[in-house]
């Protein structure tokens, strides 16, 4: 039996939406109008339509499209993404299973709705923001010890003024709101010398370049 050939998918947006809130994207295989995809905005939930023509269903046409769609972060601020599907259609049920959503409830019609959260913002590809989460926290710490440093200067930016000199509790304060193990960070900071502590051994400052 022959091997049936790779579809190539694509989402183009379309100029005709009503508003920013409301957009839409054409969906093209193999360079052809295949379906469309629909978003609403309606405040941190973003409400998903999929359409493909008969012709295309079940050749992976809407897993592709709805990953795409995934992968675009149209709304880069969205909490949560819902797709509505008829009850008896498992096909469509599976591909939203393959999205990450779940089933979440039913409205006044029996359509289902399954939900999933929304994809955080991407990961910068270089720089102290790879190892920060969307709330801008410090989710891991390098390996290397030069993204390292890098990693501990940014927060140190981000916790000292200028010729600041800070108790360990106001220290520690700053660094509660970038991380989940202050003392491990503070440690990390004076360890490789970007902190220094005074005299008595109670407070911070930035250690001199």
């Amino acid at each position: 039996m022959a091997e049936r050939s790779r579809v190539r998918v694509s989402l183009e947006q379309r100029d005709d939406a009503t508003s920013s809130d409301h957009r839409i994207w054409a969906l093209k295989a193999d360079g052809e109008d295949v379906g469309s995809l629909e978003a609403d905005r309606l405040g941190g939930r973003i409400d998903v339509r999929l359409f493909v023509t008969e012709a295309w269903r079940g050749r992976g046409v809407a897993t592709a499209a709805l990953g795409q769609f995934l992968g675009l972060r149209a709304w880069p601020d969205a909490q949560t993404l819902r797709i509505t599907l008829d009850p008896d259609n498992r096909a469509a049920a599976a591909v939203a299973a393959s999205a990450g959503f779940s089933a979440s409830g039913s409205d006044a019609t029996g359509s289902e709705h399954w939900e999933r959260a929304a994809p955080g913002p991407r990961r910068p590809p270089s720089g102290p923001g790879r190892f920060v989460d969307a709330d801008g926290r410090i989710d891991r710490f390098p390996v290397k010890a030069a993204e390292l440093r890098e990693l501990l200067t940014w927060v140190a930016d981000r916790t000292f003024s200028p010729g600041e000199v800070l108790s360990e509790r106001a220290l520690n304060e700053g660094l509660s709101g970038l991380t989940n193990d202050v003392a491990l960070l503070r440690r990390h900071m004076v360890d490789h010398g970007v902190l220094a502590r005074t005299r008595s051994g109670s407070e911070y400052s930035r250690a001199e370049p």
